[in-house]
């Protein structure tokens, strides 16, 4: 398909302010200051939310709704009333009605009433906007999902350093505690009074060794996986660049016996989400913006639910998963690995987990470096770990269920704000056939 870089307005009309979100340049203009977007939410026709970073790195987000839903940003203008934070601004050449509204991340609909709490505990958020009454030293968002969710460090806060996750949903601190009793090696959140587990707010101790994701990125030389064979997935020796630091590799290696042990705890009852007919529909599901907004791609992506049901095995007895496995799912605390945010943990098979895993790491691969033919050397070690451990998992398995977790995170590149995000997801949709050949 050849790349379009025609603006994203006209490939929805009803949301005019999707293709000024998109575009950093046209955004920074209109807002009157440079604004990079990072990751945004889309409804088609009716709204999209993104969080953005300014030059000094601070994040902030920005919404845009259709006439028919601007009523949703009144309250969040109301509740800005005094403070001189919002910037609300028509969006140029639309009908009337059509506005754009850039606000600080403490004035985030879904998060407001939580984030008003961590001031409790002597907590106060970081604003991109100067004059907020939130303003404060020693506070890093380190991740930011617009209405969903929020990671920062603070302090120290009585000596201690923290990590905060403030969630729209509530949190899930006593599975943090079953976890433990079966010994999974798991980050817990802090359990003294002050910092005792809320509905929406979990603190934790703060690991500096840091993650497998960020140990593969700093210290590993960049790789491709453009030109990557399929067959390759999860093998643990393949011509290819040198692999990551012994710490990367010692982590992923116990990480894959952490996982194992995960997936022996016990389950009182199965659900709807290991068969393969909820996976195929997770994934439709999943990849139905897409066909909107690339129609040429549309014919096969509507073919991929079908060729991951047919292809997966529906007599694999369900576990209790992770539900959002990752290299960046796993600390290193020292020279121990331990496993985190278990936000979307459910029921399902096991190889779910490795192949999200997998596939986290191929994506990765793929954005950082020259083309090379190369293997994932992390899940090599990963899925070594798990064997050993006494988990089972056969190659092609692993590689139907990377497929799929390729194939759920085909929206990324665009949800991004990759500026060749049509590109990025042809190459990825490409991979994910590859694999269920």
């Amino acid at each position: 398909m050849k790349e379009r870089e025609t603006a994203v307005v006209a490939l929805d009309p009803e949301l005019p302010a999707l293709d000024w979100v998109m575009d950093a340049d046209r955004l920074s203009e209109l807002l009157g200051k440079r604004l990079e977007p990072v990751y945004l939410r889309y409804k088609p026709g009716r709204s999209v939310l993104a969080s953005v970073r300014d030059e000094n790195g601070r994040f902030s987000w920005v919404a845009g709704y259709t006439p028919a839903s601007a009523h949703k940003m009144d309250k969040t203008v109301q509740r800005s009333s005094g403070q001189d934070v919002c910037n609300q601004q028509s969006i140029p050449g639309a009908a009337a009605g059509h506005t754009l509204l850039a606000a600080p991340i403490e004035l985030d609909r879904a998060l407001y009433k939580p984030l008003r709490k961590l001031r409790e505990p002597g907590i106060a958020m970081p604003t991109a906007d100067a004059g907020s009454e939130f303003g404060a030293v020693g506070v890093e968002v380190l991740n930011y999902n617009p209405g969903r969710r929020l990671v920062i460090s603070a302090g120290p806060v009585d000596g201690r350093k923290l990590a905060v996750k403030i969630s729209s949903t509530r949190s899930r601190g006593s599975l943090h505690a079953r976890l433990r009793e079966s010994t999974v090696p798991v980050l817990g959140p802090l359990t003294a009074d002050r910092w005792q587990h809320s509905r929406h707010i979990a603190y934790y101790p703060w690991v500096d060794g840091g993650d497998l994701l960020s140990l593969w990125r700093r210290r590993s030389p960049t790789v491709n996986v453009g030109q990557v064979s399929a067959g390759s997935i999860g093998r643990a020796t393949v011509a290819g660049p040198r692999p990551a630091t012994e710490t990367a590799l010692s982590g992923a290696y116990q990480a894959g016996g952490a996982l194992a042990a995960l997936h022996r705890v016990p389950i009182s009852s199965s659900n709807d989400g290991g068969g393969s007919s909820s996976a195929a529909k997770q994934l439709g599901k999943a990849i139905r913006v897409l066909g909107l907004i690339l129609p040429p791609l549309a014919g096969r992506l509507d073919a991929l639910p079908a060729r991951l049901a047919a292809r997966l095995d529906v007599d694999i007895p369900p576990a209790l998963l992770h539900g959002d496995f990752s290299p960046d799912q796993v600390l290193m605390d020292g020279p121990e690995a331990l496993l985190i945010d278990f936000d979307r943990s459910g029921i399902g098979p096991a190889a779910s987990d490795l192949g999200s895993f997998a596939a986290v790491e191929l994506l990765q691969e793929n954005d950082t470096g020259p083309a090379a033919p190369v293997q994932g050397w992390l899940t090599g070690c990963l899925v070594d770990g798990y064997r050993a451990a006494g988990g089972h998992i056969t190659d092609d398995q692993l590689r139907i269920w990377c497929a799929f977790h390729l194939g759920i995170r085909l929206t990324m590149p665009f949800r991004r704000c990759d500026p060749h995000w049509p590109a990025a997801i042809e190459r990825q949709l490409t991979l994910v056939e590859e694999l269920l050949r």
